[in-house]
């Protein structure tokens, strides 16, 4: 799942919008088996006005969602994670260092100087905090 996605509270919302409304709808029916027409008259507009104010809740909360969205990507950065397969356990070292990121072999990882990097995780060009350990397998 990622961080941008929210169907529950998507859902949510838009049931709680489709109740709201329904509920208006049905008050209004309502109001108009009653024998004062101006109290009719005066809940069919006050309808009009909640289902208004339920449709700019319901927008306005996924703006305000993805607004929250870009604050908490701006307050934390995040670093691209460079592709080092292939590289040799120094420079795979040093580039990540570059980037801000850490290095830990994978149990099982050859040794030596001719040892290279056959994998990662994570993967490259993935987006991670800065400070994350990169995970490789050399070979």
């Amino acid at each position: 799942k990622k961080p941008g996605d929210s169907p529950p509270s998507s859902l949510i919302r838009s049931w709680l919008a489709i109740a709201l409304v329904l509920g208006l709808l049905l008050f209004t029916v309502f109001s108009f088996h009653l024998s004062d027409t101006s109290l009719s008259n005066t809940l069919v507009g006050a309808t009009a006005a909640s289902a208004g104010s339920v449709v700019a809740f319901y927008f306005a909360s996924k703006a305000s969602d993805q607004a929250r969205q870009d604050i908490l990507g701006a307050i934390s950065p995040t670093v691209s994670v460079p592709d080092v397969t292939g590289q040799s356990k120094a420079t795979a070292t040093s580039n990540l260092q570059h980037a801000r990121l850490g290095l830990s072999e994978a149990s099982g990882s050859a040794t030596g100087d001719d040892a290279r990097v056959q994998s990662q995780k994570p993967l490259p060009n993935t987006r991670v905090q800065p400070g994350t350990t990169v995970e490789v397998t050399l070979a």
